[in-house]
């Protein structure tokens, strides 16, 4: 029993048993009241180290073991703890780690997700900070940000480019300024009806709208009462809108068909418009006659016109801007013609601007033009001192059409050397082939003096530039064929892809004059053929870029651009040259449906 007894005590079962407090009392007895030692047999603890990183502890009568850290619980042992997968993670700084399934992954605060066991800032907006130079609206396409541009501009990379006409345009257009019509205003006049042109010259009326209606039958409107520089007359198209006319249906619910004389100063008159309307006198919808001066057409639009606007000898200061010339019988005509019907008489026209204007497959776009003096038999004198042509552009896309002919004919020059013809900024295109009178973007003769050609872009045309077959003006300025551009600069122009099997780009007679730092790319034929009678001209420093190093002298070698070849640059590709950047500008502007020409690698940064 005592064997029985103690192995109860010592596996902590006695309380189960009656027996025990029996066998207590007889034990006590036994010792003679002194308690009996037992040893570690009544301390669950006894003999529990926790594997010697821990400490054992008694709860609820069972030994325990609180492990010191990096250690667990397992029994009454210790065990190392598994490495914590997120020990030394701290998330970029910008997270909690967490342990889903035994792994770590980051929990990001916002603006943050994780990458690996980073937290990284969202990407921004790829449109943040990019304002499209001011002239566009940042888009995101694919994950990467780009420009749509506004009317006027180019995407080049993150930046709206202003197309160069436009750019050009703003350094000389005139400013136009047209209040709204008001009825309750005495100085505004609404134009209805033929009979309401009775009042145009009224002295105290400044101010005209023009209802859409076919007024041509009231065959020309006479302007003869002028403004003043400070208080102009106008003339405007009232239709409920301020669209260009060239974007608009071409009939009288939309448009004002009129026809005008100009025989005052200081008028303004826009958006007005003229089609498939052939008159006797054959002068289209404007002929500023002598003395008439400081005039602004703009906006204006014409379809199937002759000589659509006529400027006469004494007319000055004049301009025409924004407007657009469309289509033309097929005749030897002209949309701009300066010098008019002047045939016995020297012209003299002074300080004409030509700004901004569309030329699209007219037979000649523009013409400074003398005429045969009856008399004599010899053309008469022409002086277009001052006359600006800048930011046009022209071209033709119909080789239907066997009149059309050139950009700009001129047919003179300015005979004052300081106040010369500048040319600038003009874009053309298209003059190719050769229909029964040959064709170039420009072509000088009698007498094209104290001009200066620069900055305009010439391409898919052959040749870029025809002029004459040379030798010295005549002084008085009756001129002949053979004289192309004297005493003038050609400078800093870009021709590009010029010239084909049959012609140079570049065909010039010249006396005195300087071509100098031009661009020639991906021309045909060559680069130059000469007249053989170019005194005192130059021909150097242009940059000549995949072009056939050919030259033609139709002399035999006796131009005088032949001492100054060697100085031009050649180069096997635009690249090689630094021309690494597009030219871009938008065609047919003034139209509903305007579009995007861009000649690859043919601007240096």
């Amino acid at each position: 029993m005592i064997n029985e007894t103690k192995t109860i005590a010592t596996n902590s079962w006695a309380p189960l048993y009656l027996g025990v407090s029996v066998l207590s009392i007889f034990l006590t007895g036994l010792t003679g009241g002194c308690e009996r030692d037992f040893g570690d047999e009544s301390d669950p603890c006894a003999d529990v180290d926790c594997s010697g990183h821990g400490t054992c502890a008694v709860a609820d009568g069972a030994a325990i073991c609180d492990c010191e850290a990096g250690y667990h619980p397992d029994g009454l042992s210790c065990i190392e703890d598994a490495a914590d997968p997120c020990k030394d993670v701290d998330c970029s700084g910008h997270g909690t780690c967490s342990v889903v399934e035994g792994e770590a992954q980051c929990d990001c605060e916002a603006g943050y997700h994780p990458d690996g066991l980073a937290c990284i800032e969202d990407s921004a907006d790829p449109c943040d900070g990019i304002d499209c130079s001011g002239h566009g609206t940042c888009s995101v396409v694919e994950g990467e940000a780009q420009c749509d541009c506004e009317a006027g501009y180019y995407p080049n990379g993150l930046a709206c480019i202003e197309h160069m006409g436009d750019a050009c345009a703003r350094q000389y257009l005139e400013e136009v300024s047209i209040p709204p019509y008001d009825s309750n205003d005495p100085e505004h006049f609404l134009i209805q009806t033929d009979e309401d042109w009775s009042h145009i010259n009224d002295p105290d009326k400044f101010h005209f709208y023009v209802v859409p209606n076919d007024y041509t039958g009231i065959d020309r409107i006479v302007l003869t009462q002028s403004g003043t520089e400070s208080r102009r007359r106008t003339i405007a198209l009232y239709n409920g809108n301020d669209d260009h006319p060239g974007a608009l249906p071409r009939d009288t619910d939309h448009l004002a068909k009129v026809l005008f004389d100009v025989d005052s100063s200081y008028w303004t008159i826009d958006r007005m418009a003229l089609w498939d309307q052939y008159t006797a006198s054959n002068y289209g919808i404007f002929a500023f006659k002598a003395g008439a001066e400081h005039n602004v057409v703009n906006r204006a639009y014409t379809w199937s016109i002759n000589n659509a606007i006529n400027i006469r000898s004494g007319a000055h200061n004049n301009t025409i801007q924004n407007s657009r010339f469309e289509d033309m019988r097929e005749c030897d005509a002209v949309g701009i013609i300066l010098g008019g019907m002047t045939r016995t008489t020297g012209i003299h026209i002074m300080n004409t601007k030509i700004i901004n204007n569309e030329f699209y497959n007219q037979n000649d776009a523009i013409m400074p033009v003398r005429f045969i003096n009856p008399d004599t038999g010899l053309r008469q004198p022409l002086d277009v001192e001052g006359l600006l042509c800048a930011c046009n552009q022209m071209y033709i896309d119909d080789d239907t059409k066997p009149t059309t002919e050139n950009g700009f004919d001129f047919k003179g020059g300015s005979m004052n050397p300081d106040n010369p013809m500048i040319i600038t900024g003009n874009i053309l295109w298209g003059y190719t082939g050769v229909g029964n009178r040959g064709r170039a973007s420009v072509v000088g003769h009698y007498n094209v003096r104290n001009t200066i050609f620069t900055k305009n872009v010439i391409f898919d045309s052959a040749p870029c530039i025809s002029s004459g077959s040379g030798g010295p003006p005549n002084n008085e300025g009756e001129g002949s064929l053979r004289t192309g551009f004297a005493y003038s600069e050609l400078r800093d122009n870009l021709f590009y892809n010029c010239g084909d099997e049959g012609h140079f780009p570049l065909k010039l007679a010249s006396y005195a004059t300087i071509v100098e730092e031009n661009t020639l790319i991906d021309c045909q034929s060559g680069y130059l053929e000469a007249s053989g009678n170019d005194a005192e001209s130059t021909f150097q420093n242009n940059d000549i870029c995949n072009s056939p190093d050919v030259w033609n002298d139709l002399g035999g070698n006796n131009s005088a651009f032949v001492a100054t070849l060697a100085n031009n640059n050649h180069y096997s590709s635009a690249e090689e040259a630094g021309y690494t950047e597009d030219f871009s500008f938008t065609r047919d502007k003034f139209t509903d449906h305007p579009s995007v020409v861009v000649l690859p690698h043919s601007v240096r940064p």
